[in-house]
């Protein structure tokens, strides 16, 4: 039986990972977050005598060790990028293995790639950035790759609109958006060099159609770690980059940049910025919502293939996905420690059979 502890786990996506994980019989689900309360509500929602709750703040560290000191595995389903490097040490010096949904930026990059020769000499996994985005889009790119002799080139579209107004989504989101936009970056593979953008750069746009109900967005290269490591597993590879739409003209244009420099004049004025970000999301998100990710994967031996995904709820598709990429680490399919992006360590075609069979919509062209 093997104990998980998912962080954040009164969250929309925690609680989903953890529905999921009570599916399997040989699991046993600690949920840790800072509410009492929250924690036994959402215990109570999951039902069964699979389900503990420990009251915990990342922010303590000898809480924090206290709390693990019987996990097997850490699934960090909260944004909790300022205090990344705490809890990934807490877990290291209590012997957990590592998995989290955080955004990938900088921070949270820099902190696990720090801790990443400790985890491997421990002899322990850290799994990093598994969900919707990051963790979906090489997944898919690495499905399509099988069907040539060598792929060359990949393009990665993704859309995520939400009802903001009634997603449920904590503010803390809101915050996580904005540290992304601080740290945001557009780079990709470019004639087999990663090249880096000026997030103003035309070169670094794309107006994409991501097909019925959302047609045509107009899209901005973005950085993902995940991406930038295709290259490793793919040495013929000469472009991939990944397109990311934004959330509307206004939010993207406006409200972001000024959040953003909020943040950067001042820490103090981290509050307000986020306030403003949450305000603007909810006030101009429009329907119709859903995520939806196209890759179009061209290379010799085959002719080029399309694959789109899409789903009515990220949330959701996040906790799915999350699932299915430790339903290959409970089943021994990922044995390597040290640090690893999901993406690039699971078997990309069960995790897509797992997702159909959870009812996701998948085509092939």
């Amino acid at each position: 039986m093997a104990t998980i502890a998912v962080l954040g786990g009164s969250g929309l996506a925690g609680r989903g990972i953890a529905q999921f994980l009570l599916d399997r019989k040989d699991v046993t689900v600690v949920l840790m977050g800072r509410t009492q309360s929250t924690l036994e509500d959402t215990a109570r929602s999951l039902g069964g005598d699979r389900v503990i709750v420990r009251q915990v703040d990342a922010r303590d560290p000898g809480g924090l060790r206290e709390a693990l000191t019987d996990i097997d595995l850490l699934v960090v389903a909260a944004p909790l990028l300022e205090t990344c490097e705490e809890i990934a040490r807490a877990a290291l010096d209590t012997g957990t293995d590592w998995l989290d949904i955080m955004l990938d930026i900088p921070p949270k990059l820099q902190a696990l790639n720090y801790l990443g020769d400790e985890f491997e000499e421990a002899g322990l996994k850290l799994i990093a950035g598994t969900g919707a985005h990051p963790g979906l889009p090489a997944v898919m790119v690495r499905a399509l790759a099988d069907e040539f002799t060598d792929m060359t080139d990949v393009e990665v579209g993704m859309l995520m609109a939400m009802d903001w107004k009634n997603a449920m989504a904590s503010k803390d989101t809101a915050a996580e958006f904005a540290v992304e936009g601080l740290h945001f970056r557009s780079a990709g593979w470019v004639n087999g060099e990663y090249r880096s953008y000026s997030w103003i750069d035309p070169r670094a746009t794309r107006r994409i159609d991501f097909g019925p109900p959302f047609g045509k967005r107009g899209c901005v290269c973005m950085e993902l770690a995940e991406i930038k490591g295709l290259k490793a597993l793919y040495p013929k590879l000469i472009n991939a980059s990944m397109f990311m739409a934004g959330f509307s003209p206004i939010v993207d244009w406006i409200i972001m940049p000024t959040s953003i420099m909020m943040i950067t004049i001042s820490k103090k004025l981290a509050a307000p910025a986020t306030k403003l970000l949450w305000w603007g999301l909810e006030r101009f998100s429009k329907p119709p919502y859903g995520l939806s990710l196209t890759v179009d994967a061209e290379g010799s031996g085959h002719a080029p293939i399309t694959m789109t995904l899409k789903h009515e709820d990220g949330y959701w598709l996040t906790s799915a996905v999350a699932a299915a990429t430790i339903d290959q680490y409970l089943d021994g399919m990922i044995t390597a420690p040290g640090l690893h992006q999901a993406a690039l360590v699971v078997d990309p075609h069960r995790l897509l059979a797992d997702l159909e069979a959870r009812g996701i919509e998948i085509d092939r062209t």
